[in-house]
């Protein structure tokens, strides 16, 4: 099994947050109760303190590979694989599900391939490491454009509090 805790860095109390399944963590909600993680291709929300069982937050008919809350809290952005030209990264609403490209095969050709996406504190930016090239790459929501971060590799970006974008070589 692969479960998901919270430590409190000051105590070092753990409390698991999900139980028996195989867990993979999304992201923090908005308002830091919950977490979001992956079960079984679908995006899921557990409450940190157990109050609430596990629930699926949304239900598409294909696998997810990867998400991130999104800007508000009326969506996530969330990642398919093996989609022909519907794989890349898309907006899902939180609950409809009603679906909107963000960067696909279809609008970025075959090279774009993201997976690994964490969005910026402010919103306005998601960053994603590129499955084909192992590059971490910064994509501005507004649609304004996307910058390479990375050059010679790298993977597992994470935004630091004053706007830095972090990552592995």
């Amino acid at each position: 099994f692969q479960e998901l805790w919270v430590f409190d860095r000051r105590t070092g109390d753990g409390t698991r947050v999900t139980r028996g399944s195989y867990d993979t963590l999304v992201d923090w909600s908005h308002d830091e109760r919950s977490l979001l993680h992956l079960r079984a291709g679908q995006i899921w929300i557990s409450s940190i303190d157990r109050s609430t069982p596990p629930r699926p937050l949304i239900k598409v008919k294909e696998r997810l590979f990867g998400a991130a809350r999104g800007p508000d809290d009326a969506s996530v952005l969330a990642v398919r694989m093996n989609q022909g030209p519907q794989s890349g990264l898309w907006r899902i609403s939180v609950p409809g599900a009603a679906e909107s490209p963000i960067l696909t095969q279809a609008t970025a050709g075959e090279r774009s391939r993201p997976y690994d996406v964490r969005l910026s504190s402010d919103g306005r930016w998601v960053a994603y490491t590129d499955r084909n090239e192992e590059e971490v790459y910064a994509l501005a929501l507004d649609g304004s454009g996307v910058i390479q971060v990375s050059a010679g590799g790298g993977s597992a970006p994470v935004w630091g509090a004053a706007q830095q974008l972090f990552y592995r070589t």
